[in-house]
């Protein structure tokens, strides 16, 4: 950003020193504008939102001096009463909402933090919370034998997806990740872990939900095709063993058995994800190394000062979820993942999110072009581009589009799920009495 002018009361103009296309991505997100009576206190200070408190007195709610970070002001609504960290969050009625109508219905939301679904799960079955947000897919099985219970699935901007490491000996070759690709039932994955409540997403899924609009119109979605990949294994000289160390599997074409580790959080769901990729790859000669080499999600998205095992490039495949950041705009998902700057090392700092090791400039300038195109049908030709490519290359293997899962007792009325703001439309919520 280069500088800002207001030529009137309600008019900003955003004068950037570079062209960004995705400029309306800086401005997204539940945050809302803040206040300039509140700021103008940071300034006066140090001018750091997280550390320089303010006083904020708004009537019926939050009286009390705090950093910015910490509470909320803004126009919709509910306003912030309380935080207790750790515990919980209580939102009051705002009587001046502009929204109109008589909302919002309720008086008061009361959020509190539960660190284990599980927990949700049973304050659900005893009634004493009304809904459950961010739930596990695995806990779709329980929710649907509670009869007085409203289960929401929200496809995500999301998918959970095997990263390949594209140094590691074996996976550099593509044919061999094609095979890995053909090889999983990631249908019967979906049908049997996640009840048929999501989607196979296309090769390349950086353009799918909210971001569908830059989507190829012929993106490639590979079927289940264990025979097929058998077939392209033999053909590049992948051998089935019949004896000796390598029994059961294969060897590469210089004699080495083809033996993978994989890696993952240590969520219930994903256990069993885990074991069905295992007996897929085994059905195809690939070996993956028991037992898995599952850490908690702190040591698995640290940073790779510290050790992290997906940007220290610790891993052969890794699985996982990733995201969106903005809705609808793919660039802060593809360029931070896919462009060869944004493979993170110690030397630039850990930069980006390009875990595993993709580099290739055919890429790089269809992400590049695609941040200068500011008209969006010139961007998505880009995006075309850079999904094509990314379906050649196959740096990692798509196996669903997450799901968010909600919860509610069916005396909650109103709710309209919502996959990036939870708390969405909560002035149209109200109990059946």
């Amino acid at each position: 950003m280069d500088s800002i002018d207001t030529p009137d009361a309600y008019t900003v103009v955003v004068h950037f020193h570079i062209v960004y296309a995705a400029y309306l991505t800086l401005g997204t997100g539940p945050y809302g504008i803040l206040p300039d009576h509140l700021l103008e206190q940071v300034w006066a200070q140090t001018g750091d939102l997280t550390h320089d408190k303010v006083t904020i007195n708004i009537p019926g709610g939050y009286r009390g001096a705090d950093t910015l970070d910490k509470v909320m002001v803004g126009t919709g609504p509910f306003m912030f009463k309380e935080w207790v960290p750790g515990d919980h969050l209580t939102l009051v009625r705002n009587p001046h909402w502009w929204g109109g109508g008589g909302r919002p219905f309720l008086t008061q939301i009361r959020v509190k933090f539960d660190g284990d679904p599980n927990q949700e799960l049973t304050e659900l079955q005893g009634n004493t919370i009304d809904m459950g947000l961010d739930m596990r897919p695995s806990l779709l099985p329980p929710l649907s034998r509670l009869s007085d219970v409203t289960t929401v699935t929200i496809l995500d901007s999301a998918a959970e997806h095997l990263d390949i490491n594209l140094h590691n000996t074996f996976l550099m070759d593509v044919t061999l990740r094609r095979a890995i690709l053909m090889a999983i039932d990631r249908q019967k994955m979906v049908d049997t872990l996640l009840l048929g409540k999501t989607v196979v997403p296309p090769d390349a899924w950086m353009c799918i939900q909210t971001g569908s609009w830059c989507l190829d119109p012929n993106a490639k979605h590979t079927q289940y095709d264990p025979k097929g990949a058998n077939k392209i294994l033999n053909d590049a000289g992948y051998q089935m063993q019949t004896a000796g160390p390598c029994k059961g599997y294969r060897t590469d074409p210089q004699g080495r058995c083809v033996s993978l580790h994989l890696i993952s959080t240590t969520l219930p769901l994903r256990e069993e994800q885990e074991i069905l990729v295992e007996s897929d790859l085994a059905a195809i000669g690939i070996q993956v190394i028991r037992p898995f080499a599952n850490v908690p999600a702190s040591r698995m998205f640290g940073s790779c000062t510290s050790g992290g095992v997906i940007y220290s490039h610790n891993f052969d495949l890794a699985m996982y979820t990733n995201n969106y950041s903005y809705p609808a705009e793919p660039d802060s998902l593809a360029y931070t993942a896919y462009h060869s700057s944004q493979i993170p090392t110690d030397g630039n700092g850990c930069v980006g999110q390009n875990t595993t090791f993709t580099s290739d400039p055919q890429l790089d300038q269809a992400l590049d072009q695609a941040r200068l195109s500011v008209k969006l049908s010139d961007r998505k030709d880009k995006y075309v581009v850079a999904q094509r490519r990314l379906a050649d290359l196959l740096p990692e293997i798509p196996l669903y589009q997450a799901v968010d899962v909600e919860a509610y007792n069916k005396r909650l009325a109103g709710y309209k799920g919502n996959e990036f703001w939870w708390m969405n439309q909560t002035a149209d919520w109200f109990i059946n009495q």
